[in-house]
């Protein structure tokens, strides 16, 4: 790759330099791929022989959560910096206590003069395609057009999964 760059700095771009390049470039992306799918499948095996047993890793992720999510310090309504843990609470107390206690005004006029000034894209024969409920058939062709080796869920399964054994969780899926 960087002997055929370096033609077409020094040479000008060519029909045979853009050729090899693109050929190049497109083993470099399958490569690529490939390296993708083997970490993934070394991580799922490892999931799959620790498991619910890896607790040291669960744990160490848990703690790292927790230490990101912590506020050390909060600015005030007077914009004065808040350090202390109860004066942080004091603050975000007031604040959704307000939030909370604000009287309830009719905001109907308001809304109706905000959606005036927003220019409608969709017709109504255009909205009521987008609201009808989906058929079995365009599920499928969703599902059968997904990237396979793909989880779309948290329950670790691949669309791979999906597409091999559409015939029957298909209807499982629509009842």
């Amino acid at each position: 790759m960087e002997e055929i760059q370096q033609r077409i700095i020094n040479e000008g771009r060519t029909e045979e330099s853009s050729v090899k390049e693109g050929i190049i470039l497109g083993k470099l992306e399958e490569r690529r791929k490939q390296e993708e799918v083997l970490w993934r499948e070394k991580s799922r095996i490892k999931w799959l022989k620790e498991g619910e047993r890896n607790t040291r890793f669960f744990h160490q992720t848990m703690v790292h959560h927790r230490q990101r999510n912590i506020i050390f310090s909060i600015k005030n309504e007077n914009g004065e910096r808040i350090v202390e843990q109860e004066g942080i609470e004091r603050v975000l107390m007031d604040y959704h206590k307000g939030i909370l206690t604000e009287s309830q005004l009719d905001r109907s006029e308001v809304i109706r003069q905000i959606c005036m000034a927003i220019p409608r894209m969709v017709t109504d024969d255009q909205n009521r395609a987008l609201m009808r409920a989906a058929s079995l058939d365009e599920v499928e062709e969703v599902v059968m057009s997904m990237k396979k080796g793909t989880a779309p869920g948290r329950d670790g399964f691949t669309v791979d999964f999906y597409q091999a054994g559409w015939h029957f969780l298909a209807r499982k899926f629509w009842n």
